[in-house]
């Protein structure tokens, strides 16, 4: 299916966050995704994921988090300290406003199902799409791809904080969750 791709300058506060968004080409309300990135920032493979959903009749957006550090921040995948470092700048309320004003993004563009709005996302973005769903009204649904940060590391030991626990009553809509039993990251 081909696609069309713009980006936007969305406000959250007094910033302007950039959202790219694939889309299917042609007429017709869509369900769409909301593809949170990884700790890298929206690279190209984060662009190229939203991009195959576009071609399988969603629109997706992806809401570049790390506005607060710049414009286009992209960290190499060699370098994920630096990543952290833009992550340590976001408080989970900035990251509730940044999903809900890609929400809002969302439900006013007139391609949009806006009734059928989803969230997706990888590692650091994993843990985004969990709080989401916690946290962020408008959503129908979300999935978590070895999301970080909902629960403690293994070595982290018995006093660690856990986003689970202080936010799984909060959640309402249904998450599918992946993690890999065999990963040592």
């Amino acid at each position: 299916m081909a696609t069309v791709s713009e980006s936007a300058d969305v406000k959250v506060g007094g910033d302007d966050m950039q959202v790219f968004t694939f889309r299917p080409d042609g007429g017709g309300k869509s369900p769409a995704v909301i593809v949170i990135q990884e700790i890298f920032g929206v690279n190209d493979h984060i662009k190229d994921v939203a991009a195959r959903f576009a071609a399988e009749g969603y629109v997706a957006a992806a809401p570049d988090l790390f506005h607060r550090s710049g414009r286009g921040v992209v960290v190499p995948f060699d370098q994920m300290q630096e990543g952290m470092g833009h992550r340590g700048k976001l408080t989970n309320d900035d990251i509730v406003a940044d999903v809900s004003a890609t929400v809002a993004y969302l439900k006013a563009n007139p391609n949009v199902d806006a009734d059928n709005i989803g969230i997706v996302g990888f590692c650091f973005g994993g843990m985004v799409a969990y709080l989401a769903a916690a946290k962020v009204s408008g959503l129908s649904g979300a999935a978590v791809f070895y999301g970080g940060g909902i629960l403690p590391r293994p070595d982290a030991g018995a006093d660690a904080p856990r986003l689970l626990d202080a936010t799984a009553d909060a959640v309402a809509v249904p998450i599918i969750s992946f993690w890999g039993d065999q990963d040592g990251g």
